[in-house]
Order: C-alpha cells, then sequence, then structure tokens
C-alpha cells in the first residue's frame, strides 16, 4: 500500500498531467465548427470544474489528519477515475 505521501505525490503528478491535457484539447478546439466548438468546450469546462473538485480534496488530503486523508482517498480514487475516463472519451473526439 502506497504511503500517504506517495499517494499525494502521484495524485499529485496526475493532475498536472491532466492540466496539459486540458489546455492541448482547449488548443485543438479553436479551429473547429461552431457547434462542435460550443458542445466541446462545455466538455472541456466540466473537465476542469471536476478537476478543481479532485485538487481541493488533494489539499485537504494534505493538510488534514490520517483519519481525515483516508475518509477521503476512497472518494478521491472514484473521482479520479471518472475524471480519467472522461478526459480519455474527449480527446478521442478530438483527436
Amino acid at each position: 500500500m502506497e504511503s500517504r505521501k506517495e499517494y499525494i505525490d502521484k495524485f499529485a503528478r496526475q493532475l498536472k498531467q491532466w492540466d496539459s491535457d486540458i489546455q492541448v484539447m482547449q488548443e485543438k478546439i479553436k479551429n473547429y465548427a461552431s457547434n462542435t466548438k460550443i458542445d466541446l468546450q462545455k466538455q472541456l469546462n466540466n473537465l476542469e470544474s471536476q478537476r478543481n473538485i479532485l485538487k481541493i480534496k488533494l489539499d485537504k488530503m494534505k493538510d488534514g489528519s490520517d483519519e481525515i486523508w483516508k475518509d477521503l482517498r476512497e472518494g478521491t480514487e472514484k473521482g479520479w477515475a471518472e475524471l480519467k475516463d472522461r478526459i480519455s472519451s474527449i480527446s478521442s473526439k478530438i483527436n
């Protein structure tokens, strides 16, 4: 089992990667047709919102007690998996 620090570090690295992925997708849709662009932009905005929620949880894990960390870890892993799937889905539409 990963230590708290290892888990938080891994999570932080993944969030940075997703930030980069979202930024790349934002750039790619700039030249899309209006309707498609609007739809994809909404989806990317939702991704960013979901990512921000995970960042808040990460910050609470960093600063909270071991009990808070354990409680947040389970919900964070679910959110992490959902965000990963959504990024993959939207990325496949853009590429």
